[in-house]
């Protein structure tokens, strides 16, 4: 069985982090009020799986129609990723 070699620049890697930080950094900064260097760090801690817990999210009781757009959104990102994965490891 022949074994494949994907190489990925580590340009594009870099590039795709940032893209994933800067993503998170807006939504955290819409949704929690933080500075968008406070909302950088987190999503870039959060990502890594660091964890320091110096920064940590409010939990805020979720009225009826904030409940329906996050289970929407959270739909939305799983069709995304699930699109944009499905291409991958194609030979």
């Amino acid at each position: 069985m022949p074994l494949y070699q994907v190489l990925v620049p580590i340009v594009l890697a870099l590039i795709l982090m940032g893209a994933y930080v800067m993503i998170g950094a807006f939504i955290y900064v819409q949704w929690e009020g933080w500075s968008i260097m406070d909302a950088a760090y987190f999503t870039f801690v959060t990502l890594t799986t660091i964890g320091f817990g110096d920064l940590v999210r409010r939990v805020a009781k979720l009225n009826t129609l904030e409940k329906k757009n996050s289970r929407q959104f959270g739909f939305f990102i799983v069709i995304v990723i699930l699109v944009s994965g499905s291409g991958f490891g194609q030979a």
